[in-house]
């Protein structure tokens, strides 16, 4: 780990420790658990419902649905000409095959054997390129997505003096749920695009 990667850590570390255990230097003074720790101070969101409702997810899924069609449709029709082209390879080859000697069969076998192994490769790639494009896009979408989410989490945490945001599923008391104020955010701001 590089030292700047260090001195980040760490000064992360120290303002969650300053925010979490001195939440009046940042104003009114929050409701305190028995154990001391702000609830203010942590907010619960649950991955699940906002992926689920987020309009940059939904988004996010439909496009993920539309993608594995195209690629449905894509993988059926290279393999439809894999199979053409297998058919038309075997037409050929026994065309070749009359009247040789078991010799020059052996050899003509070998050679269009060769042939349909390097179709079925070359198929194997063209549809390995197709998915790794539908892919990046899915992931770049997918980073969009994210940093939508993030955008409004940060807005309402500044606002609501929120330090700290867990997955609801690891909390078992405490904290203030804002997954339905991030749901609510995010759609009107679909709104106003």
């Amino acid at each position: 780990m590089t030292t700047r990667k260090m001195i980040v850590i760490l000064a992360g570390t120290i303002l969650f420790a300053l925010a979490a255990f001195l939440p009046q230097g940042f104003g009114a003074a929050p409701a305190v658990t028995p154990t001391g720790f702000s609830i203010k101070a942590v907010g619960i969101i649950d991955p699940a419902k906002i992926q689920e409702k987020f309009p940059d997810y939904v988004r996010l899924m439909d496009l993920r649905a539309a993608y594995e069609r195209e690629m449905k449709t894509f993988q059926d029709y290279q393999y439809g000409l894999l199979q053409s082209y297998q058919t038309e390879l075997k037409r050929k080859k026994e065309t070749e095959l009359e009247g040789k000697s078991e010799a020059d069969k052996k050899a003509i076998e070998a050679k269009y054997g060769g042939l349909a192994l390097a179709k079925q490769n070359e198929i194997k790639g063209v549809i390995a390129t197709k998915f790794k494009q539908l892919q990046d896009k899915l992931n770049a979408e997918t980073a969009k997505a994210d940093a939508s989410v993030q955008a409004v989490l940060a807005e309402i945490c500044r606002e609501k003096g929120i330090v700290l945001v867990l997955n609801k599923s690891a909390v078992y008391m405490g904290g203030t749920d804002i997954s339905e104020e991030v749901i609510a955010r995010g759609l009107s701001k679909q709104g106003k695009k």
